[in-house]
């Protein structure tokens, strides 16, 4: 059976990286989204900070913005129960 959804995640450094004395500021992964997947999940770490991306079907996924938005709510309730001292 054909997958339909991509999830990944890749470690980035974990030190700032610069160009001369530029700093670079955020990385974004990009997965392409192949024929047939319906939504494509990536994050990157880097320099202590997530990064994610979603690419998504218009057909197979009405709503990313809001698809996103309960991501990011599920991911922060995540992160305040490992946090909770």
């Amino acid at each position: 059976h054909p997958a339909n959804l991509v999830v990944t995640n890749v470690r980035g450094p974990t030190n700032p990286l610069y160009l001369l004395e530029a700093s670079l500021e955020s990385a974004y992964p990009i997965v392409p989204l192949l024929p047939g997947h319906a939504l494509n999940v990536a994050v990157l770490s880097y320099a202590g900070r997530l990064f994610w991306t979603f690419h998504a079907d218009a057909f197979g996924i009405g709503d990313i913005t809001g698809w996103s938005k309960e991501v990011q709510c599920a991911f922060e309730d995540i992160h305040a129960a490992a946090t909770r001292s």
